[in-house]
Protein backbone atom coordinates (compact mmCIF):
# COMPACT_ATOMS: atom_id res chain seq x y z
CA UNK A 1 0.00 0.00 0.00
CA UNK A 2 1.20 3.67 -0.43
CA UNK A 3 -0.36 6.31 1.96
CA UNK A 4 0.92 10.37 1.63
CA UNK A 5 -0.33 12.15 4.78
CA UNK A 6 1.97 14.57 4.20
CA UNK A 7 -0.43 18.30 5.09
CA UNK A 8 0.65 19.95 1.36
CA UNK A 9 3.78 17.68 -0.59
CA UNK A 10 3.10 15.65 -3.04
CA UNK A 11 4.07 12.06 -3.94
CA UNK A 12 4.58 11.32 -8.07
CA UNK A 13 5.16 7.86 -9.32
CA UNK A 14 7.06 7.82 -12.34
CA UNK A 15 8.92 10.56 -14.96
CA UNK A 16 6.91 13.59 -17.08
CA UNK A 17 7.71 13.31 -19.57
CA UNK A 18 8.95 9.21 -19.59
CA UNK A 19 12.62 8.67 -19.56
CA UNK A 20 13.95 5.64 -21.51
CA UNK A 21 13.50 2.93 -20.72
CA UNK A 22 9.78 3.84 -21.42
CA UNK A 23 8.19 1.55 -17.94
CA UNK A 24 10.27 3.55 -15.69
CA UNK A 25 7.97 2.18 -12.55
CA UNK A 26 6.50 -1.62 -12.27
CA UNK A 27 4.89 -1.74 -9.37
CA UNK A 28 4.47 -5.67 -8.24
CA UNK A 29 1.86 -6.81 -5.71
CA UNK A 30 2.26 -9.43 -3.31
CA UNK A 31 0.46 -11.35 -2.62
CA UNK A 32 -1.28 -12.00 -5.89
CA UNK A 33 -4.61 -10.98 -6.02
CA UNK A 34 -4.43 -9.03 -2.86
CA UNK A 35 -6.19 -5.32 -2.56
CA UNK A 36 -3.59 -2.35 -2.79
CA UNK A 37 -4.18 0.78 -1.05
CA UNK A 38 -2.93 3.58 -2.54
CA UNK A 39 -4.62 6.67 -0.33
CA UNK A 40 -3.46 10.66 -0.31
CA UNK A 41 -4.50 12.72 2.61
CA UNK A 42 -2.63 15.95 1.27
CA UNK A 43 -3.89 19.15 0.11
CA UNK A 44 -1.62 18.18 -3.24
CA UNK A 45 -2.47 16.01 -5.57
CA UNK A 46 -0.89 12.95 -5.96
CA UNK A 47 0.24 12.03 -9.26
CA UNK A 48 0.92 8.70 -11.60
CA UNK A 49 2.51 9.59 -14.67
CA UNK A 50 2.19 7.00 -18.23
CA UNK A 51 5.09 5.02 -17.72
CA UNK A 52 3.86 2.94 -14.87
CA UNK A 53 1.98 -0.11 -14.98
CA UNK A 54 1.58 -2.77 -12.31
CA UNK A 55 1.85 -6.32 -12.58
CA UNK A 56 -0.14 -9.09 -9.52
CA UNK A 57 1.28 -12.08 -11.30
CA UNK A 58 0.11 -15.91 -11.19
CA UNK A 59 -2.34 -14.86 -13.84
CA UNK A 60 -4.64 -12.57 -10.77
CA UNK A 61 -6.22 -9.33 -11.09
CA UNK A 62 -4.36 -6.63 -9.91
CA UNK A 63 -6.60 -4.63 -7.38
CA UNK A 64 -6.62 -1.07 -6.58
CA UNK A 65 -8.25 1.04 -4.03
CA UNK A 66 -7.87 4.94 -4.63
CA UNK A 67 -8.53 6.92 -1.73
CA UNK A 68 -8.00 9.93 0.83
CA UNK A 69 -9.15 13.40 1.00
CA UNK A 70 -7.05 14.54 -1.39
CA UNK A 71 -6.77 14.44 -5.25
CA UNK A 72 -5.09 11.73 -7.57
CA UNK A 73 -3.78 12.69 -11.09
CA UNK A 74 -3.64 9.67 -13.10
CA UNK A 75 -1.91 9.31 -16.32
CA UNK A 76 -1.90 5.70 -16.54
CA UNK A 77 -4.07 2.93 -18.05
CA UNK A 78 -3.86 1.00 -14.93
CA UNK A 79 -2.48 -1.80 -17.20
CA UNK A 80 -1.42 -5.40 -15.22
CA UNK A 81 1.49 -6.03 -17.74
CA UNK A 82 1.42 -9.54 -15.79
CA UNK A 83 -1.59 -10.22 -18.49
CA UNK A 84 -4.68 -12.63 -18.65
CA UNK A 85 -5.77 -10.94 -14.62
CA UNK A 86 -6.60 -7.30 -15.58
CA UNK A 87 -6.79 -4.59 -13.26
CA UNK A 88 -9.86 -3.64 -11.11
CA UNK A 89 -10.61 -0.21 -9.90
CA UNK A 90 -12.19 1.26 -6.45
CA UNK A 91 -12.92 4.67 -5.17
CA UNK A 92 -12.92 5.36 -2.27
CA UNK A 93 -12.80 9.05 0.24
CA UNK A 94 -13.78 12.34 -0.80
CA UNK A 95 -11.27 13.27 -2.75
CA UNK A 96 -10.95 13.34 -6.97
CA UNK A 97 -9.18 10.71 -9.25
CA UNK A 98 -8.97 12.46 -12.42
CA UNK A 99 -7.60 10.08 -14.96
CA UNK A 100 -6.45 9.93 -18.70
CA UNK A 101 -4.51 7.81 -21.23
CA UNK A 102 -6.55 4.82 -21.39
CA UNK A 103 -4.96 3.27 -24.61
CA UNK A 104 -2.94 0.45 -23.04
CA UNK A 105 -4.90 -2.32 -22.27
CA UNK A 106 -4.85 -5.85 -24.44
CA UNK A 107 -7.77 -8.38 -24.77
CA UNK A 108 -5.01 -10.31 -21.98
CA UNK A 109 -4.94 -7.79 -20.03
CA UNK A 110 -8.80 -6.02 -19.25
CA UNK A 111 -10.16 -3.60 -17.09
CA UNK A 112 -12.36 -5.35 -15.05
CA UNK A 113 -14.64 -4.28 -12.80
CA UNK A 114 -15.09 -0.89 -11.71
CA UNK A 115 -16.95 0.95 -8.63
CA UNK A 116 -17.79 4.38 -7.37
CA UNK A 117 -18.24 4.36 -3.37
CA UNK A 118 -17.04 8.29 -2.56
CA UNK A 119 -15.68 11.16 -4.53
CA UNK A 120 -15.02 11.99 -7.54
CA UNK A 121 -14.05 10.22 -11.10
CA UNK A 122 -13.28 12.41 -13.99
CA UNK A 123 -12.79 11.05 -17.34
CA UNK A 124 -10.77 13.00 -18.87
CA UNK A 125 -9.89 10.98 -22.04
CA UNK A 126 -11.76 8.01 -24.17
CA UNK A 127 -10.46 4.60 -23.90
CA UNK A 128 -10.25 4.66 -20.82
CA UNK A 129 -13.08 1.52 -20.54
CA UNK A 130 -12.28 -0.81 -22.98
CA UNK A 131 -13.73 -3.28 -24.98
CA UNK A 132 -11.54 -6.10 -23.51
CA UNK A 133 -13.31 -7.14 -19.63
CA UNK A 134 -16.51 -4.78 -21.08
CA UNK A 135 -18.62 -7.77 -19.54
CA UNK A 136 -17.59 -6.13 -16.34
CA UNK A 137 -19.91 -3.43 -14.70
CA UNK A 138 -19.39 0.04 -13.78
CA UNK A 139 -21.04 0.77 -10.15
CA UNK A 140 -22.10 4.04 -8.76
CA UNK A 141 -22.56 3.94 -5.37
CA UNK A 142 -22.02 7.53 -4.25
CA UNK A 143 -20.16 9.86 -5.55
CA UNK A 144 -20.16 11.75 -9.65
CA UNK A 145 -18.92 9.66 -12.28
CA UNK A 146 -17.85 12.65 -14.58
CA UNK A 147 -17.40 12.47 -18.61
CA UNK A 148 -15.17 15.39 -19.23
CA UNK A 149 -13.58 14.96 -22.22
CA UNK A 150 -13.46 17.75 -24.74
CA UNK A 151 -13.97 17.60 -28.27
CA UNK A 152 -13.19 13.72 -27.45
CA UNK A 153 -16.26 10.99 -28.39
CA UNK A 154 -16.20 7.62 -26.88
CA UNK A 155 -18.49 4.45 -26.60
CA UNK A 156 -18.63 2.48 -23.21
CA UNK A 157 -20.12 -0.73 -23.66
CA UNK A 158 -20.35 -1.65 -20.15
CA UNK A 159 -23.46 -2.27 -17.66
CA UNK A 160 -23.55 0.63 -15.17
CA UNK A 161 -25.31 -0.09 -12.34
CA UNK A 162 -25.60 1.37 -8.33
CA UNK A 163 -28.66 3.80 -7.48
CA UNK A 164 -28.61 7.52 -5.56
CA UNK A 165 -26.43 9.34 -3.78
CA UNK A 166 -24.57 8.05 -7.44
CA UNK A 167 -24.19 10.52 -9.74
CA UNK A 168 -23.87 10.25 -13.89
CA UNK A 169 -22.63 13.06 -15.42
CA UNK A 170 -21.94 14.30 -18.80
CA UNK A 171 -19.60 17.44 -18.71
CA UNK A 172 -17.59 17.58 -22.02
CA UNK A 173 -17.45 15.54 -25.32
CA UNK A 174 -20.00 13.19 -26.26
CA UNK A 175 -20.37 9.72 -24.84
CA UNK A 176 -22.74 7.20 -26.12
CA UNK A 177 -23.74 4.01 -23.73
CA UNK A 178 -24.22 1.23 -26.09
CA UNK A 179 -25.26 -1.44 -23.14
CA UNK A 180 -28.78 -2.14 -22.57
CA UNK A 181 -28.35 -4.10 -19.45
CA UNK A 182 -28.10 -0.60 -17.24
CA UNK A 183 -30.16 -0.35 -13.74
CA UNK A 184 -28.34 2.60 -12.59
CA UNK A 185 -31.15 4.74 -10.86
CA UNK A 186 -29.11 7.33 -9.62
CA UNK A 187 -29.08 11.28 -10.95
CA UNK A 188 -27.30 12.60 -14.36
CA UNK A 189 -26.73 15.79 -14.47
CA UNK A 190 -26.17 16.74 -18.08
CA UNK A 191 -24.05 19.83 -17.95
CA UNK A 192 -22.21 19.68 -20.89
CA UNK A 193 -21.33 18.11 -24.01
CA UNK A 194 -24.02 14.85 -25.36
CA UNK A 195 -25.02 11.44 -23.53
CA UNK A 196 -26.21 9.31 -26.64
CA UNK A 197 -28.37 6.36 -25.56
CA UNK A 198 -27.26 4.02 -27.58
CA UNK A 199 -28.02 0.35 -26.51
CA UNK A 200 -31.58 -1.15 -26.08
CA UNK A 201 -34.27 -1.30 -23.52
CA UNK A 202 -36.17 -2.71 -21.50
CA UNK A 203 -38.90 -1.17 -20.02
CA UNK A 204 -39.05 -1.16 -16.66
CA UNK A 205 -36.07 -3.37 -16.17
CA UNK A 206 -32.91 -1.93 -17.88
CA UNK A 207 -32.16 0.84 -20.33
CA UNK A 208 -28.53 2.66 -21.51
CA UNK A 209 -29.61 5.17 -19.38
CA UNK A 210 -30.48 3.21 -16.68
CA UNK A 211 -33.75 3.61 -14.69
CA UNK A 212 -36.00 5.72 -12.55
CA UNK A 213 -33.27 8.17 -11.46
CA UNK A 214 -34.00 12.04 -12.86
CA UNK A 215 -32.44 13.22 -15.47
CA UNK A 216 -31.39 16.85 -15.04
CA UNK A 217 -30.32 19.72 -17.76
CA UNK A 218 -28.16 22.74 -17.07
CA UNK A 219 -26.20 22.71 -20.54
CA UNK A 220 -25.75 19.44 -21.75
CA UNK A 221 -27.67 17.29 -24.82
CA UNK A 222 -29.43 13.80 -24.59
CA UNK A 223 -29.66 11.97 -27.87
CA UNK A 224 -31.10 9.31 -29.14
CA UNK A 225 -30.14 6.39 -31.73
CA UNK A 226 -31.17 3.88 -34.20
CA UNK A 227 -31.22 1.68 -30.96
CA UNK A 228 -33.06 3.71 -28.44
CA UNK A 229 -35.71 6.04 -29.30
CA UNK A 230 -37.36 5.39 -25.64
CA UNK A 231 -39.66 7.96 -24.17
CA UNK A 232 -37.27 8.91 -21.21
CA UNK A 233 -39.03 11.88 -20.17
CA UNK A 234 -40.78 11.02 -17.17
CA UNK A 235 -37.30 11.23 -15.42
CA UNK A 236 -36.66 14.49 -16.67
CA UNK A 237 -36.01 17.25 -13.63
CA UNK A 238 -38.88 20.04 -13.41
CA UNK A 239 -36.50 21.94 -11.30
CA UNK A 240 -36.94 25.90 -12.30
CA UNK A 241 -35.00 26.67 -15.31
CA UNK A 242 -34.33 23.26 -17.05
CA UNK A 243 -32.61 23.79 -20.54
CA UNK A 244 -34.11 20.80 -21.83
CA UNK A 245 -31.34 20.10 -24.77
CA UNK A 246 -32.71 16.94 -27.43
CA UNK A 247 -31.12 15.24 -30.65
CA UNK A 248 -33.51 13.26 -31.80
CA UNK A 249 -30.56 11.75 -33.59
CA UNK A 250 -32.40 10.77 -37.36
CA UNK A 251 -35.40 8.92 -35.11
CA UNK A 252 -38.95 10.07 -34.13
CA UNK A 253 -39.66 10.56 -30.85
CA UNK A 254 -42.62 10.91 -28.51
CA UNK A 255 -42.82 12.36 -25.27
CA UNK A 256 -45.86 11.31 -23.38
CA UNK A 257 -45.15 12.92 -20.45
CA UNK A 258 -45.47 17.04 -20.54
CA UNK A 259 -42.25 19.02 -20.05
CA UNK A 260 -42.64 21.76 -16.88
CA UNK A 261 -39.67 23.86 -15.62
CA UNK A 262 -40.50 27.53 -14.46
CA UNK A 263 -38.36 29.27 -17.09
CA UNK A 264 -36.93 26.57 -18.53
CA UNK A 265 -35.98 26.33 -22.50
CA UNK A 266 -36.25 23.38 -24.93
CA UNK A 267 -34.09 22.79 -27.75
CA UNK A 268 -34.26 20.41 -30.73
CA UNK A 269 -31.26 19.41 -32.71
CA UNK A 270 -30.76 16.71 -35.60
CA UNK A 271 -33.04 15.60 -38.06
CA UNK A 272 -35.66 13.06 -37.09
CA UNK A 273 -38.90 14.26 -35.13
CA UNK A 274 -40.04 15.18 -31.70
CA UNK A 275 -43.32 14.98 -30.71
CA UNK A 276 -44.44 16.60 -26.96
CA UNK A 277 -47.80 15.94 -25.23
CA UNK A 278 -47.22 19.60 -23.68
CA UNK A 279 -45.23 21.67 -22.32
CA UNK A 280 -45.26 24.44 -19.34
Amino acid sequence: HITNNSPNASIILGNSPPTTPSTLLRITGRPAGATHYYINNSSAPAIINPNVDWQAGGGAAYNIVFGGSGDWIVRSSLRNSAGSGGTSLVKEGPGTMTWTNGTQHTASDPLNAVTLNAGNLFLQSSGLFPSQGGANPITINAGSLVFDADAQSDTIARAIGGASPGVLEIRAGTLTLSSGASTFSGTINLTGGELIAGGTETAGISGPLGQSGTISFTGGTLGYSANNAFDHCARFSTAAGQAYSIDTGGQNVTMATGLSSSGGTLTKNGSGTLTLSSTS
